[in-house]
Formats: structure tokens, sequence, C-alpha cells
């Protein structure tokens, strides 16, 4: 095989510090004659990158996968939740049953299109929804509520103040599913092959060694080691199982219900690990 460079795109957030820790360890262990190089951007920005042809493979929303954007998921790989996930929160002043007027990160894509599910489906609210161009310290005036994600909803859920409510909790309680917010999607470029054995490398690597990605992120987000290591070990799930695919699913058959999604339904398409 000859030498590969392999662009990889990963969100910047916590979330995926064990995913992505060891990547350039991972490399050596996996013997792949490549190099690497990481672009770390907000999820919806990754999504664009792949289209372009500028990324080989991104950690990025399913929702643009489901809308589309790239060739195969690679499995057993995830940024989801089983319950609470503490990082996609919707900072809320009334009862969610009669908030009107909605203020959406635009740093994300899935979060967004399952707050607008549960509004829709879940508390039966039609809420007219504004940009967050920039994180503000408290809901602004005119808002009733406002959805953050990832290391601002980390910083956010310590310091504004308002209510707040763990999208991955409803998401679980009303469905008893996971809830996968971003998968590895290969684009046209990408060698599906030398990334899954790559990237499933690192993630191993992550996973059997916590603590070190726990000790090197202490303080992001001003968050304490234990604070770290409960969202690691209880909150962020990063797997992709058959109750995960389930729990896409639903979501993909929801969103075609409230327009998120429009036309025919796209089929989850696998790399097949036992090609290798």
């Amino acid at each position: 095989m000859t030498h590969q460079h392999l662009r990889i795109g990963s969100v910047p957030y916590l979330n995926a510090a064990p995913l992505v820790h060891f990547l350039d360890g991972a490399l050596d262990a996996t013997n792949i004659d490549a190099s690497v190089s990481i672009q770390r951007s907000p999820p919806s920005q990754l999504s664009e990158a792949l289209q372009r042809g500028e990324l080989d493979i991104a950690l990025m929303p399913v929702i643009d996968y489901l809308r589309g954007s790239g060739v195969y998921i690679l499995p057993d790989i995830s940024i989801s939740c089983v319950g609470p996930v503490g990082s996609v929160l919707l900072f809320h002043q009334k009862p969610l049953e009669s908030l009107s007027r909605v203020g959406l990160t635009t740093a994300s894509r899935s979060s967004v299109a399952l707050l607008k599910v549960l509004l829709k489906e879940r508390w039966r609210v039609d809420a007219r929804f504004e940009p967050l161009p920039v994180v503000p310290d408290a809901i602004p005036d005119d808002l009733d509520a406002m959805l953050l994600i990832g290391d601002d909803a980390l910083t956010a859920r310590k310091r504004v103040p308002a209510d707040i409510c763990d999208l991955g909790n409803v998401w679980h309680e009303w469905t008893g599913l996971p809830f996968v917010f971003a998968a590895w999607i290969v684009g046209d470029t990408g060698d599906a092959e030398s990334l899954y054995s790559l990237l499933i490398a690192s993630k191993e690597e992550g996973v059997n060694r916590l603590q070190e990605v726990i000790d090197a992120h202490v303080n992001v987000a001003g968050m304490t080691a234990d604070e770290v290591a409960y969202y690691f070990t209880h909150n962020v799930n990063f797997d992709l199982g058959e109750e995960h695919i389930r729990g896409i699913l639903r979501f993909q058959t929801l969103c075609h219900r409230c327009g998120i999604l429009h036309g025919s339904t796209r089929g989850l398409t696998f790399w097949d690990p036992s090609a290798i």
C-alpha cells in the first residue's frame, strides 16, 4: 500500500477527546503507511468540509449524513448518550410546554434537530427560532430559552441563571434508546479500511487509558478531574451498536415527520470491518 495522507475532521470539544487523544500512537500501532492531519472545527463546519472534499472523514452530525453527506458510517464508534449527556443543554426561563422563542447554537445540527423534534413531538410546542452567533452569559431578554452544546454548555451550566433541560436525558426517557449526535462519516476520498483500523485503535486506547485522557483535560470548561471523569464515564458514550442504530432510525423517522428531513429516506450504509 502506498503512503497516504489521511485528512481527519474532529469536533474541538471535550466529548471527542477519548476518540482522538491517542491518534498518533494508534497510527504507529496499526503500522498504516500514512500521515495524519486533524482539522478541529464545529460540527456544522466539518460536514461542509467533507462535502467539499477537504476531508477524508469527519466526526460529524448524524443529521447531515441523513441529509446525504458522506458515503459510509464507520461502525462501533460514535459520540452519543444513553441518558443525560451533560453537554447538550436547553437553558429555559419558562415551562418547556410554553416556550415560544428559542435561541439556537450555530455550531450544531444534530442537537438542533433533536430539540426541534422534542419541541414538536414531545412537548407539542410550535416555537420560533433565532440563531445565537455568540454564547451569551444569560438567556437574551427577547428569548424564552437557548440551546448550547459541547464545552459552551459545560461552562454555561455553572453560570447561566436558568433552568436546565438535558436533551439526551429527555430523549432516553421518551424513547428508551440511545441518541447518537455524531459518528465518523467517510467521504468520497476516504480510504475506509485504513481509517477504520486507525480510528478503532485510537478509540480503544482512549477507553483503556482513560485516566491519561482525564489528566490531560482537567480545567477544560472549568471542570475538575472528578467532573471530567464523570462526564466521560456517565454522560458521553462512544459505542455504536444495535441499540444506537435503532436510535438513529427512530430519530430519522421523527425528523421526516417534523419536516426536518425531506424526500426519500436514506439508508444507513456502514463500512464492513470483515472486509479488512
